[in-house]
């Protein structure tokens, strides 16, 4: 991103990159907390690990979907160009 990104954007967009996260965390904090209500906190720990690995696998799966060399060139390509 860094190589892409024009300087003067930079930091408005990892400012941006803050706040959504930020914001994010705060969502899945009180929703942990209004789902605490009605679920015990061993359960609610057995489905968050279950959300992680499923979402590790799909992530995973769009990594070995990925050619590295091929977007390697494009990226230099839009750089260069």
């Amino acid at each position: 991103m860094m190589k892409v990104i024009p300087k003067a954007r930079l930091g408005s967009l990892f400012g941006m990159m803050q706040a959504i996260s930020n914001t994010a965390l705060g969502l899945s904090m009180a929703a942990a907390g209004f789902l605490l209500e009605g679920v015990s906190a061993r359960d609610l720990s057995l489905l968050i690990g279950v959300v992680y690995i499923c979402l590790t696998g799909v992530y995973a799966w769009l990594f070995f979907r990925l050619n590295l060399v091929k977007e390697k060139k494009n990226l230099l390509k839009m750089v260069a160009g």
